[in-house]
């Protein structure tokens, strides 16, 4: 579709701290074609282009190199080849993926390649993308004038320069933006949205605007807000002067869960205001999401972007339509997925698979089935505008220098050899990528809010309460640890005199460490490995504290794995879910520490996330003690725990 230029529309009031300046926007040829989304009539989605209507089929971090420099063969680097000519490099590597039937470059791309006319490709503006003090920045505080200011000079330095691109597919708002945890999944009950704004100064705006919304969340009764928080604070005026809120009940969630929402809306406008400031005619395509994020995060998105984009990986390779379609259908915006792959045990570049997203098969060929069920399964939903594959090549196999990821996620090996089973199924689906959309038959859908819902109460056994206590661990349980190791996590458990298992903790920087005790033998049915303790309502940890150290639960029942796990099978009624309880801060000396399990909530980052949301007590594998990150030299000594 041509499209003209509005002359007299040139013009807009830019706001920054100094005062009010006018800005023109950059001149345009007023025969430009430009990427838009379409929708054809039956209800299917495209992007189109003048009178092409195509998905958008693409490749991560299409690059000559890795980011950091390794010693020749131990990372992808292919400038010897093209004697450094970008121009050679970039002829090549496009040959290359046309041949394959891809068209588009998609997130973290070499800039040489941004000027082709014969693929398209979309630019990541990384808006506030700085680190004070190790912690993720990027959304606190944008209440702030200086965040405003900082938003509009990131991007005055990339979208000028892009805004008469006719092969720009869009813009990506900063990517996987941690709206919950650190780095935009879950890593600690006891980091969210909230927590982030109360460590900010008295006079922050941020801060004021936090303490406004829980007034108004909480309809100014302060007694609301300490039956789901635990502060130091009396009073909403107070929480001004505090530094630390700690969850107390999982409803929490909700507070939560609505205080990013006023964080996004006002994020992003912002964003999409700066960008229409310099461009009025590219689409904006959302933030990557990893997977899940807030419900009210996922709706400000699809108000102020044409396309939702969502990073979704499946160790299955079966593609998530519910969870999908919940997003289509809550934002009426259709969906990108803009990273998913598989790696494979079987690689030439001896990647080893140790860190990155887990979908770990074994072979090449189980790469190219997975893809095969995936991407079929996600061209026939009318809402799906296409995917992008991470990542071109191998990572190095002794690790990225940025996070140590040294997966087998590339379509080409270290040395530059392609993946060639892998890249058949792709090339034959990518092929035959729009008949398949164009032929789909199923409709938009209805929404589902408990497909998207970050809280749910769960539920306990219709049965009788147990008569009496019952142990369900001591130190003579079987037992193993856990932890992110790699981000600094330390644990030992060792057996002490005096009937008692000591811990010696420390946590880390990354999500933490834990502890797992399996039943007691007296509990276990014949035959079964998993513990009966149908009838509990509480769990008792006897257990001296040598120092502060917060302690949390999870319950994982009988069948329970990797939430990307295809199939749950637990023992009696147990469906393979896990349970956490919100962190418990012992203080020095012996106690009972009492944990309900009323208070349980579904653990998002293991086991089966779609069971019947009952902690199913006659099948019980283990009970976790879980230690949040940030704590050093903690030291416990358990005695047992009982269930009552």
């Amino acid at each position: 579709m041509t499209r003209y230029v509005q002359a007299a529309a040139c013009t807009v009031i830019l706001l920054i701290l100094t005062g009010c300046q006018v800005m023109e926007l950059p001149e345009r040829a007023e025969e430009k074609m430009y990427v838009k989304v379409k929708e054809d009539g039956a209800g299917r989605y495209w992007f189109s282009r003048g009178d092409q209507e195509f998905l958008s089929l693409g490749v991560c971090t299409v690059l000559p190199r890795e980011w950091n420099d390794f010693p020749v063969g131990e990372s992808y680097n292919v400038m010897g080849k093209s004697d450094g000519n970008l121009t050679a490099w970039s002829d090549a590597v496009q040959k290359r993926l046309i041949g394959w039937k891809f068209n588009t470059l998609g997130a973290f791309s070499h800039y040489s390649l941004f000027n082709s006319t014969s693929l398209y490709h979309t630019r990541v503006i990384w808006f506030r993308n700085w680190y004070h003090e190790g912690r993720d920045m990027r959304l606190v505080d944008v209440f702030d004038t200086n965040f405003v200011r900082d938003v509009e000079v990131d991007a005055a330095k990339i979208v000028p320069s892009c805004a008469t691109n006719e092969y720009l597919l869009g813009y990506f708002v900063s990517n996987e933006l941690p709206w919950y945890g650190e780095r935009g999944w879950p890593t600690s009950a006891n980091v969210s949205m909230i927590s982030r704004y109360m460590e900010l100064q008295k006079n922050a705006p941020g801060k004021e605007r936090l303490v406004s919304f829980l007034k108004e969340y909480y309809e100014d009764d302060f007694s609301a807000l300490t039956a789901e928080w635990i502060t130091k604070a009396e009073s909403f005026s107070d929480l001004l002067n505090e530094e630390e809120i700690i969850a107390r009940v999982p409803r929490h969630k909700l507070a939560v869960s609505a205080w990013c929402g006023v964080v996004a809306e006002t994020y992003y406008r912002m964003c999409h205001d700066a960008i229409r400031r310099h461009d009025p005619d590219h689409l904006i395509l959302g933030s990557r999401f990893a997977t899940k994020v807030p419900v009210p995060v996922i709706e400000a998105c699809g108000k102020y972007s044409d396309v939702v984009s969502v990073n979704h990986y499946s160790r299955s390779g079966d593609f998530d339509e519910k969870l999908m379609g919940a997003v289509a259908a809550l934002t009426g915006k259709p969906v990108l997925i803009t990273e998913f792959s598989w790696r494979a045990e079987e690689n030439s570049s001896g990647c080893r698979n140790n860190a990155g997203a887990d979908v770990t098969v074994q072979t090449q060929q189980d790469r190219a089935d997975a893809f095969e069920r995936y991407a079929t399964e996600l061209l026939k939903l009318p809402y799906m505008l296409g995917y992008h594959w991470f990542q071109y090549a191998d990572q190095p196999p002794k690790g990225r220098g940025m996070d140590g990821e040294d997966s087998n996620y590339g379509l080409v090996d270290i040395a530059d050899k392609p993946y060639e089973i892998l890249l058949d199924s792709l090339s034959e689906i990518n092929s035959r990528s729009s008949e398949i959309h164009a032929g789909s038959t199923e409709v938009w859908p209805e929404y589902d809010p408990a497909v998207l819902a970050e809280y749910r109460e769960i539920g306990l056994p219709d049965t009788d309460a147990l008569a009496d206590p019952l142990l369900f661990a001591d130190v003579s349980s079987g037992r193993f640890l856990w932890g992110d190791y790699k981000n600094g996590a330390k644990l030992s458990a060792e057996e002490t005199g005096g009937g008692r298992l000591k811990i010696s903790v420390t946590s880390g920087g990354g999500w933490g460490c834990g502890v797992a005790l399996t039943p007691q033998i007296a509990l276990v049915p014949p035959s079964r490995r998993d513990g009966n303790i149908l009838g509990a309502r509480e769990i008792v940890l006897k257990v001296e504290a040598d120092t502060p150290l917060l302690v949390g639960l999870t319950v994982n029942e009988s069948g329970n794995g990797p939430p990307h796990k295809q199939v749950y099978e637990g023992e009696g009624d147990a469906d393979g879910e896990s349970f956490t309880h919100l962190p418990i801060r012992l203080e020095e000396g012996p106690r009972e520490i009492v944990f309900r399990l009323a208070d349980l909530t579904l653990n998002p980052n293991h086991g089966n996330q779609r069971g019947n949301g009952v902690v199913d007590t006659d099948a019980i594998a283990s009970i976790d003690l879980y230690f949040p990150p940030g704590q050093t030299g903690g030291l416990i000594r358990l005695e047992s725990i009982q269930v009552r």
